[in-house]
């Protein structure tokens, strides 16, 4: 019985110091990794953004440094300390580790190679947020949510932090977009924290000019212009001029949705000239697309119209197709203001041709409407209700209130015209329901007035039929 008990004894021992040794092992891992993935990641800071990284190459190389004899590991350390990526590269090159060198060289953009995953799961979740980021260029929002939230998921599980975070970030662009603010918020934030604490400044930055846009969105201005600071100052610690000018471009964007218009003006001419230099067409497209829209607000409509042809001839070189769209309309919108409404109706019908082709998250109801406005004007009432109740479905299918609003009192204006009073009466009840909803009191004074005018008028024609009977 003593013996027996002894050797439980000694087995329970072997057990401990075993379980001690792996769990010791996995710290000294998880502790090289920590470190080798923050030189890598301050290395990236400076390059472009579409240079690919993978928190796999990172796991391999802590794992190939802690199977290292003791002087190996003390070189390493030496080099590590350094926290120069070219260095840890220099020393696996001395290491004959030649497939672990060429993919730490790509992951610094030493060579252009993009280094696949290994790992079956990993690929799964880069698959799906490739998707998701397709799915939000046509508009599909909720499977953008959906892809993305599975491949932080996965991500998280694998503990492939980088990646996570990068879920995170679309996330937050996704969520800000169908303004759902508060999961916007927090996901972006989030996103910045663990960016933070990897040493990614550049996607710390945009990260936070991201969260700066959201502050925008909401009219927190001074949150904004704080948040478009430090992403400002991070993109230049880490040598990102086309980062910088991108934040210079959103603090423009800002300045316009706070009706701060010659700020506006000024700062996207800045960064205008700025892409311009660094020979980036997105951002130039987005400065002129921002100039634009000043221009509109400042009733120069021609001008508006001639940056916003520049902004969508660069917006379709780089295949921005909802941002192309926009700023054709924009020019649609523009040239009917002025009243030139044969070249607003033909960029219009391009614009719907267009659309039909491949849908996009471009409100395509807008082109239609615009067009029945311009029916409505010449007095081809026919085409122009038609075009009203294309707008009106596109709308209702998209659950944007305000602009199914605007079209059912378009046609109630219409049906007004064509003398059909009972009609124009329940087109004009609709746009009220929907005013009330939206809290436009405005808008809703406007609606009860006209409604009232032609229930009076109807009532006037009524009794004249009586008195003629």
């Amino acid at each position: 019985m003593n013996y027996l008990r002894f050797i439980l004894i000694i087995l329970f021992i072997i057990s401990a110091v075993g379980l001690f040794w792996n769990y010791a092992k996995r710290l000294k891992k998880d502790y090289l990794r920590r470190i080798i993935e923050r030189i890598l990641l301050e290395t990236r800071s400076s390059l472009p953004a579409d240079v690919p990284y993978s928190s796999e190459t990172a796991i391999q190389t802590a794992a190939a440094a802690a199977k290292l004899p003791k002087a190996d590991l003390k070189r390493l350390t030496a080099v590590l300390k350094k926290r120069d990526g070219g260095a840890l590269i220099r020393f696996w090159e001395k290491q004959n580790n030649k497939n672990l060198a060429q993919n730490l060289k790509s992951l610094c953009g030493k060579i252009k190679k993009r280094v696949p995953y290994q790992n079956k799961k990993a690929q799964q979740a880069a698959v799906l947020l490739q998707e998701a980021r397709e799915n939000l260029n046509e508009g599909d929002l909720l499977s953008a949510s959906e892809k993305s939230s599975r491949a932080a998921k996965i991500f998280n599980k694998l503990n492939y932090v980088y990646e996570e975070a990068e879920a995170y970030l679309l996330m937050g662009t996704i969520y800000r977009v169908s303004a759902v603010f508060d999961v916007a918020d927090f996901m972006l934030r989030t996103a910045a924290k663990v960016f933070h604490y990897l040493g990614a400044r550049n996607k710390e930055a945009e990260s936070l000019g991201t969260l700066g846009m959201l502050m925008t969105t909401q009219k927190r201005f001074d949150e904004a212009r704080a948040d478009f600071e430090k992403a400002e100052s991070l993109f230049a610690e880490c040598g990102q001029e086309a980062g910088r000018a991108e934040i210079v471009n959103q603090r423009a964007l800002g300045f316009l949705l706070e009706e701060k218009i010659p700020e506006a003006v000024k700062e996207a001419g800045r960064a205008l000239k700025e892409h311009t230099r660094l020979g980036n067409l997105p951002g130039q497209a987005l400065s002129l697309e921002i100039g634009a829209y000043a221009d509109r607000a400042q009733h120069r409509r021609l001008a508006a119209a001639k940056k916003a042809k520049k902004a969508a001839l660069l917006y379709q070189k780089t295949g921005n197709r909802p941002a192309y769209l926009e700023m054709r309309f924009l020019q649609a919108e523009t040239l009917f203001a002025e009243e030139k409404y044969a070249a607003a109706e033909k960029i219009l019908r391009e614009i719907i041709e267009e659309d039909k082709k491949r849908r996009s998250c471009f409100q395509v109801a807008n082109s239609y409407n615009l067009l029945g406005l311009i029916y409505l004007l010449q007095k081809d009432l026919g085409r122009a209700r038609a075009l009203f109740s294309q707008s009106l479905n596109c709308e209702l299918r998209s659950e944007r209130t305000l602009g199914a609003l605007i079209d059912y009192a378009n046609m109630a204006n219409l049906e007004t015209q064509t003398g059909n009073a009972a009609q124009a009466q329940k087109y004009l009840r609709l746009a009220i329901d929907y005013a009330r909803e939206l809290e436009e009191k405005e808008l809703l004074e406007i609606l009860e007035n006209r409604l009232i005018q032609n229930e009076a008028a109807s009532s006037r024609r009524e009794t004249r039929r009586r008195t003629t009977d």
